[in-house]
């Protein structure tokens, strides 16, 4: 299964396998594929997600199987936090990994090769 996510005008083709994956994974997949592309606004969070046409509300816990057939669209609605700046997020080059203070935004820029851990 894949479909078509709308977040913040960006239109994203994200693959969901066998769609056992829930509405929330799809949510955060997009957002972590949205944040790849380096203009995101820092604060920025996904609260809604919708069945386009139509506009059905998705329940972030629901299986995608369950509710959305292959090729499907979805628009997810997000929200910028109040204090989030106009400019984009910027990452540290390095991060000092004390094995305790390691958080999940921190893994992602890790993973997309922003940051580089110091030993």
């Amino acid at each position: 299964m894949k479909f078509t996510v709308n977040i913040q005008g960006e239109r994203l083709v994200i693959p969901c396998g066998d769609g056992s994956e829930t509405i929330g994974w799809l949510c955060e997949e997009a957002e972590k594929r949205r944040d790849a592309l380096g203009d995101l606004p820092c604060g920025v969070a996904v609260y809604q997600a919708r069945q386009v046409p139509g506009g059905g509300l998705l329940s972030f816990g629901d299986k995608i199987c369950d509710v959305l057939s292959d090729g499907d669209n979805v628009l997810l609605v997000a929200k910028v936090d109040e204090h989030a700046r106009d400019e984009p997020c910027t990452f540290p080059e390095a991060i000092e990994v004390d094995g305790n203070s390691l958080t999940p935004k921190q893994l992602l820029q890790l993973g997309y090769g922003k940051t580089k851990i110091v030993v």
